[in-house]
């Protein structure tokens, strides 16, 4: 009733209205990170909007499409670590152990371990 405005100041700058710190700050003196394909490492849009330059949409350009394949569990000892790492030679090892089973002694598959079986259905995805 007043008319003064030292009680609103004082109370609207009690509590920040936005965010101000410096590390989510995003005006002229910072810069954004630009986004990287998790596949070949590259960056996704360099030139302006539709350029032929920026990369393809859910896809690299080798064709292969940037989405991981979800591995079935369990898969046999040394071929993947912590879901990220491959390792070729124990998976050559494992197809040509399994190809024996399968293929050369005719044996069935419901014969195989937990791990094989989730292999030979993670090499018929691909």
């Amino acid at each position: 009733k007043s008319g003064k405005t030292e009680f609103w100041m004082k109370h609207c700058s009690a509590v920040p209205l936005g965010k101000n710190d410096e590390k989510t700050s995003t005006g002229p003196g910072t810069k954004r990170t630009p986004q990287t394909c998790n596949r070949c490492q590259t960056i996704m849009y360099p030139g302006p909007k539709n350029s032929p330059e920026n990369h393809k949409l859910g896809y690299c350009s080798d064709g292969v499409s940037q989405k991981n394949l979800d591995i079935q569990w369990p898969q046999p000892q040394g071929i993947f670590t912590k879901g990220k790492n491959f390792y070729p030679i124990p998976f050559l090892k494992t197809l040509r152990l399994i190809y024996d089973e399968l293929i050369i002694q005719k044996r069935p598959i419901g014969e195989l371990t937990m791990e094989s079986q989730a292999f030979v259905e993670l090499v018929g995805k691909q």
